[in-house]
């Protein structure tokens, strides 16, 4: 972001950094909501547990990928 003092950058990024985490989230609860919809013979206990570890599974991948992502970048720049 050319233009703007690397304090306003740094503010920048990690705001965007917060709205797709936020954005996984509610990715990952409406996957898990979806998955679990479909299993009806699953108590609401059950349910929510199946939904609960699918939504941190989901988050950990994602978390991965993103790491993956910004190692390659950096590896192209340094190209």
């Amino acid at each position: 972001m050319s233009g703007h003092p690397a304090d306003v950058e740094a503010l920048l990024n990690e705001i965007e950094g917060h709205l797709l985490v936020d954005a996984a989230r509610t990715e990952a609860r409406t996957a898990a909501a979806e998955l679990t919809a479909g299993i009806d013979w699953l108590t609401e206990h059950q349910r929510e547990e199946v939904a609960r570890r699918f939504a941190e599974r989901y988050l950990a991948l994602s978390r991965t990928s993103w790491q993956r992502t910004v190692e390659r970048g950096e590896e192209l720049r340094a190209q």
